[in-house]
């Protein structure tokens, strides 16, 4: 299990507590300070990433938050990707 913690672009903080087995995210936890519309979104959002590759995240990741039934605020789908390229990668600040 790896935890990542930044703070994004509006200062944010966005919390991403990952395990992968292997290459494929078994599970994640997203936290922080940022907001989501309906509330409940980012328990289905942390579903629908478990059990992906992680060469088929960035798409997933994507095709959750161009959802039109879920308005982010504070984060983007893109700061989700990269902590989790980075919690993937060990948690050391690198991310491609």
């Amino acid at each position: 299990m790896v935890t990542v913690e930044r703070k994004v672009e509006g200062g944010k903080l966005v919390r991403v507590t990952a395990v992968f087995r292997g290459d494929v995210l078994e599970s994640v936890r997203i936290t922080g300070d940022f907001f989501i519309h309906p509330e409940d979104y980012v328990v289905k959002m942390e579903s629908e990433l478990a059990g992906v590759n992680i060469g088929a995240l960035e798409k997933r990741i994507s095709d959750v938050c161009a959802s039109k039934a879920v308005q982010c605020i504070g984060f983007s789908g893109r700061d989700i990707y990269e902590m989790l390229i980075e919690a993937y990668k060990g948690g050391k600040g690198k991310w491609a």
